[in-house]
């Protein structure tokens, strides 16, 4: 079976050496089992944003919340494991270093390896494999740069797009200013990859927008405030998984049209156009702001807010990818016979 490499972006067919497992036939580099195993849906995630708007904070938030739900079993039967040394450190150090009150280090410019996870028992989904792939927010002040660097996240399925509304507002919310901050880093990352990758985001690729930072937002409509400070890990623990869903796609859908009426509708139109699906979540990977690379009180798991929303939101546009392919794979091999 081809797969395309999560390190080299190549498509290739692994090849099986003994002693080691699977390997890139291009690259060589060792391939997790479970990434090849074709039971698996896969989905490759990009992390956009500039410096300061909480990339790498939320993956960190993201990989603890994750630990909560598996901990606490809120996601019944729920595991997940990293699937190199790259995602150990992160889960076992950097993570153990967020619960107590310390925050990552920025990414650093050069494109570190991606962190590879593998979802066990995902309620309503099953088994996902997942590829993050995170880099310096340096690398989207132009074009050129996202060429060079950030083509890994330009071949994501789905691109997490990071903005701070109060770091994009020069320290307050002013939507002037955070509507040409949105709109600026789109339009770049859309000519770096459209432009000079010639990669047809319309057709390829998938964006949720995370409004980093949400408990800063102070002109926040009250139903989108109160949507924030409910949405903990807590939020997941309910039965009924598809009215969770439908919630978010509804909040989705009341945060576009908030932007709209702030003034960012540019932006809103500019993503529409330019990708193949998109949707917006409100998040807090803290729960509250840090003083430098520290929180001000003990991380707790009720306190990130939101962060495994977009997460669904790409983890249910892989299985829809996984099963229109099994069926155009069925329909192709009757018309075979």
């Amino acid at each position: 079976m081809d797969l395309r490499c999560p390190y080299c972006l190549n498509e290739t067919r692994p090849e099986l050496k003994p002693g080691i497992g699977y390997c890139c036939g291009e690259c060589q580099e060792a391939l997790p089992k479970d990434y090849v195993d074709p039971l698996n849906s896969r989905a490759r995630i990009g992390l956009v944003g500039f410096t300061g708007h909480g990339k790498t904070v939320y993956l960190t938030s993201l990989f603890y919340t994750l630990r909560v739900l598996s901990n606490r079993d809120i996601w019944r039967n729920f595991s997940w494991r990293t699937c190199d040394d790259h995602t150990h450190k992160i889960k076992y150090s950097d993570v153990r270093n967020f619960e107590n009150s310390r925050l990552p280090a920025s990414t650093p410019e050069n494109f570190p390896r991606p962190a590879l996870i593998h979802l066990q028992n995902v309620p309503s989904m099953g088994d996902i494999f997942l590829s993050f792939y995170d880099t310096a927010g340096r690398v989207y002040e132009s074009a050129e740069k996202i060429t060079d660097m950030g083509r890994f996240v330009a071949h994501a399925d789905t691109v997490f797009f990071l903005i701070s509304l109060s770091e994009s507002g020069l320290g307050k919310c002013d939507m002037g200013d955070v509507s040409f901050e949105m709109e600026r880093l789109l339009d770049i990352y859309i000519r770096g990859v459209y432009e000079k990758m010639h990669v047809d985001l319309s057709d390829k690729q998938e964006m949720v927008v995370l409004l980093t930072k949400a408990d800063e937002i102070d002109i926040l409509p009250e139903d989108l405030h109160n949507f924030l400070n409910e949405s903990s890990c807590n939020w997941w623990m309910n039965d009924d998984l598809e009215a969770r869903f439908s919630a978010l796609d509804n909040y989705s859908e009341r945060i576009k049209e908030w932007l709209r009426s702030e003034g960012c509708g540019g932006f809103v139109n500019l993503a529409e156009n330019n990708f193949k699906g998109v949707k917006y979540t409100l998040i807090s990977s803290t729960g509250a702001s840090p003083v430098g690379n520290t929180l001000v009180t003990k991380l707790e798991p009720e306190h990130p807010k939101g962060v495994i929303n977009p997460l669904v939101f790409a983890m249910r546009s892989a299985c829809s990818r996984e099963s229109a392919q099994g069926v155009r794979s069925f329909i192709g091999k009757i018309r075979r016979r």
